[in-house]
């Protein structure tokens, strides 16, 4: 948005709130960006099970923050338009539909391939990654560049074993209400258009009961200063074993808890791509959590490496896709097909008249805010008439008035911020008729939009009469406000002509 964008599109989605995340896009929100998102392909209910950021326009999934106004949460249609069965959906979270394919289907060779006949033909970018650069690796010797603090905290080093570690407790177990942190020293300077991943060697033995919930943790955290921490965000594998997180009661966030069983594991796929994307610098480390249960040997953690990886696009192939990331760009071509049409209308209006003009549908046990798939001739074409304007001068009821008043009414005013086109003025002399009216003024002189003046001819002395006015917008199909409400005025009383006596 600092680089002129009015429209953002995001086909990307996960069930983890982030604060920094929130941030970015209420940012976006509050400069006027319409933040058009998908809904998922979960076939869940985003009331319920959340997914960001399409869910950061509905408050109950925000972790305390108000919504972001200026998001669509996009679901998809088949091409039956219908609710895509993959598609999430929501009643109060999922503001619009659009075609989205129809996902996967049997084709002539019998194997699940995407259907070619209903799903949407698109362009994607082939990237290519270059080879891996190992920023740093720490097998902890010789060197030691890592410093530690918290409550509880007792890092060292361990070369009981033949090769030096990092151990959370030397030859000890770890305490309760341990909170404590052992850091890289030396930040991290991110090149953009690089994949950041992380990955070291790891043994534990961690208390954990989820049922009570009650556990101990470990967690890799990152700081943009080096001194405010947060774990690391994201999903990640150890030894093949994938771990979306730990108990989400718990935290939101990745970690390890209970025991590798004395084994040696390696803990990889870190992506840390985020962090180098959002920020000029970085700092990592590792982070022990104890809670006031029981208590165990602790982490050993050997062999931290973090590449950086390359990227570049080759070139883009063609595809059949489908899914909620292909009806997403659908609302965003139509938003900006509006904003080519309008351009200044503010993200808040464009998101109204997407959600003002779908095409209502039923979409059974999968509801979403509007029930309706959108609609891009409607939302182009939309068009509301001007605010209805007031009579200003005379005032109502006004006496002694000229018999060529000037009279006025309110600034024109429409809902999209469209100009003006004409004003219509009429006078009569029966209230609330003006079937037949004495005076029938219609111009389009911008001098003339909210004051004109009434020439000789038309009024006669001594009379009541009744006027109203409404205002026409330009746009697609003009269109006439609502006359204001009626206001009278009577006219002044003929002058008395001088009579000479002899």
């Amino acid at each position: 948005m600092d680089n002129g964008a009015s429209i953002i599109n995001a086909s990307y989605g996960g069930p983890k709130f982030s604060q920094t995340q929130y941030d970015a896009w209420k940012y976006a929100s509050d400069n006027n960006v319409l933040c058009v998102i998908a809904a998922g392909n979960e076939s869940n209910n985003d009331d319920v099970n959340y997914v960001y950021p399409a869910d950061f326009g509905y408050e109950p999934a925000c972790n305390g923050n108000p919504a972001i106004p200026n998001i669509i949460s996009v679901a998809a249609t088949n091409e039956n338009d219908q609710m895509a069965v993959y598609s999430n959906y929501g009643l109060n979270s999922v503001d619009v539909a659009a075609p989205g394919g129809s996902w996967h289907d049997l084709n002539n060779n019998g194997l699940v391939e995407a259907d070619r006949e209903t799903n949407i033909f698109s362009t994607v970018p082939e990237i290519t990654a270059d080879t891996p650069l190992v920023i740093f690796n720490e097998d902890f010797t010789p060197r030691y560049n890592w410093y530690q603090w918290g409550t509880n905290s007792t890092w060292a080093l361990d070369a009981t074993g033949g090769d030096t570690c990092l151990v959370d407790s030397f030859q000890s177990n770890y305490v309760n209400n341990t909170d404590s942190y052992c850091c890289y020293a030396d930040p991290i300077i991110p090149e953009k258009e690089s994949k950041y991943v992380l990955s070291c060697d790891i043994k534990y033995d961690l208390y954990y009961d989820f049922a009570i919930p009650s556990m101990d943790a470990l967690f890799i955290v990152a700081s943009f200063n080096g001194s405010d921490w947060l774990p690391v965000e994201g999903e990640f594998w150890i030894d093949g074993i994938y771990y979306p997180q730990i108990n989400p009661l718990i935290s939101p966030y990745a970690g390890v808890t209970g025991t590798s069983q004395g084994k040696w594991l390696i803990w990889n796929n870190i992506d840390l791509t985020y962090l180098a994307d959002l920020l000029d610098k970085f700092y990592i480390g590792f982070n022990l959590k104890t809670d006031t249960a029981y208590v165990a040997d602790g982490v050993y953690i050997d062999n931290v490496e973090l590449k950086r990886i390359p990227l570049s696009v080759s070139d883009h192939g063609d595809t059949y896709l489908s899914g909620t990331s292909m009806a997403a760009p659908v609302v965003s071509g139509i938003a900006a097909l509006v904003k080519s049409m309008r351009p200044w209308l503010t993200a808040a209006k464009i998101k109204d008249i997407i959600l003002d003009t779908v095409d209502e549908k039923d979409f059974g046990d999968s509801p979403i805010l509007t029930n309706g798939r959108v609609n891009a001739y409607k939302a182009v074409t939309y068009n509301t008439p001007p605010y209805k304007p007031a009579n200003n001068s005379p005032s109502n009821n006004a006496s002694n008035v000229s018999i060529t008043p000037t009279l006025s009414a309110s600034s024109f005013s429409d809902p999209e911020g469209d100009e003006h086109e004409s004003t219509q003025w009429q006078i009569t002399t029966v209230s609330g008729n003006y079937s037949n009216p004495i005076w029938d003024y219609e111009t389009n002189n911008p001098a003339e939009f909210t004051s004109v003046k009434v020439p000789g001819g038309i009024l006669n002395y001594d009379t009541t009469y009744y006027w109203h006015v409404r205002y026409k917008d330009n746009y697609l199909g003009s269109k006439w406000s609502d006359y204001s409400d009626e206001s009278s005025f009577t006219t002044e009383s003929a002058p008395t002509e001088d009579t000479d006596h002899d």
